[in-house]
């Protein structure tokens, strides 16, 4: 009987995997891969773009500390005599690092403009700047007219708080006791009255007239072109009045709001005519608006910072707060309720004052009044600065010519001598010189930091009033 052999079991392979189950796997690696790598690369891009932010804002600030290092270095040569900064001047102010300054005269103060770049960051920074006042503004009084009058005469409720310095006779610098109309001085002196055969008053009264002369030759041959390359859009720090876009009117003409376009950018507006400008209305700072005519000003009228020439006259209506250089060849008027703002500058140098017409304020004016005397000077001075009853500056008032004080300084008058006509029922009209009668003088009241026109306060040294700055890329 044959026996059948055991069947041999097959060997015990485990499956083969499906080939659907590698590719899988594969896709899931590369997949987490990407995944990583982009976490990797954010994280990279993150790192570089706080890197590149804390760079160009390193740069930044650099460029914008390096500009205002080279403000106070112009602000500096401007205080050393017959030292300026033309355009582009570069200056080493930390270093080997070069800074471009330039410096302009803007109306009787001067721009100082600063140009700094620092990797790929550029800053650019514009001061407005004053002079500091001599010592001889440091008195109350000053009149320094020719040796013959009879000093100071104090009268009424004249309130009188520093010292004065008057050009007189020996023995006969103040009197505080002859009557007016039965009227004695009930007022107050809380100072020195010093007397002086001469007083020496540091003042360039030509500069006056050399500004308006070029006025006046613009006004003859300005014509229309536009502002420099991105001039609309970029920081008017960046610009000097030379460089500023000019617009020319041939005929008068009235400015309103609808005309706030045009002076969205500093420019220079000139007018063959008279000018008004109705508010509403706000000029960029750096705009002057130089007129053949009278230039009014109106209530609504913004700035901070421009230069108004009238060479007929300038006209300040009542409700108006704004600061500015206002101009004339023949008269400058700030109205009841009108406020010529700090930094404000009155000016009036011409022919014109030989009409009696000068400089009248009824308002306020916080800054500096300058009327320069004629040249050559009459043997009588003509032209007037008169302060109302009601009229207030608060700075300084250089007078070349007459005064007549009826209100309020606060600060400094220095003047040639001063007028008041008089008239009552008991006395006929007559000219009092050298006579307050019912005015206050209050040096205590100017700001302490005060600054005003250039090369007509005497000082030697430059403050920056008003900055504006810009950073920025480049230029291409």
């Amino acid at each position: 009987m044959s026996a059948s052999l055991p069947s041999a079991a097959p060997p015990n392979h485990p499956p083969n995997p499906r080939p659907t189950d590698q590719g899988a796997a594969l896709v899931l690696v590369l997949v987490l891969i990407g995944v990583l790598g982009m976490i990797a690369g954010s994280l990279l891009l993150v790192r570089w773009t706080a890197y590149a932010t804390a760079a160009s804002n390193v740069d930044a600030w650099q460029a914008r500390y390096l500009a205002e290092a080279g403000i106070e270095r112009g602000l500096h040569g401007l205080g050393q005599e017959g030292e300026v900064w033309p355009a582009d001047t570069l200056v080493a102010v930390a270093g080997s690092l070069d800074v471009r300054i330039e410096t302009r005269p803007f109306g009787l103060m001067r721009l100082v403009r600063s140009h700094a770049e620092a990797g790929r960051r550029e800053a650019f920074v514009r001061v407005l700047a004053g002079e500091r006042p001599a010592p001889l503004f440091e008195h109350a009084l000053v009149l320094w007219g020719p040796v013959g009058g009879a000093g100071v005469t104090l009268n009424g409720a004249t309130q009188l708080r520093g010292d004065v310095a008057v050009v007189a006779p020996a023995g006969l610098a103040l009197d505080t006791t002859t009557t007016l109309d039965g009227q004695g001085f009930t007022g107050h002196l809380n100072g020195l009255v010093q007397r002086y055969d001469s007083i020496h008053v540091p003042a360039e009264f030509e500069h006056v007239h050399e500004l308006l002369d070029r006025y006046d030759a613009l006004i003859d041959t300005a014509q229309t072109r536009a502002g420099p390359p991105a001039y609309t859009s970029r920081s008017a720090a960046r610009w000097l009045p030379e460089e500023m876009a000019v617009t020319v009117f041939k005929e008068e003409a009235m400015f309103s709001s609808a005309d706030s376009a045009m002076f969205r950018h500093p420019r220079t507006v000139v007018v063959r005519g008279d000018a008004w400008l109705d508010g509403p209305l706000k000029l960029e700072a750096g705009t002057r608006l130089l007129v053949s005519g009278t230039l009014h000003v109106g209530a609504g009228v913004e700035s901070e910072l421009m230069v108004g020439y009238g060479a007929e006259g300038v006209v300040l209506e009542a409700g108006v707060r704004t600061p500015g250089q206002w101009m004339s060849r023949r008269s400058v008027s700030v109205r009841a309720g009108a406020q010529a703002e700090w930094p404000s500058v009155l000016a009036v140098a011409g022919d014109g004052a030989e009409a009696g017409e000068g400089i009248v304020i009824e308002g306020m004016v916080e800054g500096t009044v300058v009327h320069p005397p004629l040249s050559p000077e009459p043997a009588v001075p003509h032209g007037r600065v008169r302060i109302g009853a009601e009229g207030l500056v608060r700075g300084i008032v250089l007078n070349g010519a007459e005064t007549d004080l009826a209100g309020t300084v606060m600060g400094s008058l220095v003047s040639r001598q001063t007028h008041r006509y008089y008239r009552s029922e008991t006395v006929t009209g007559t000219h009092l010189i050298n006579w307050l009668i019912d005015a206050e003088i209050d040096l205590t009241g100017r700001p302490a930091d005060f600054v005003g026109p250039a090369r007509l306060l005497g000082g030697e040294r430059f403050e920056g009033i008003r900055q504006e700055s810009v950073v920025d890329e480049v230029a291409k």
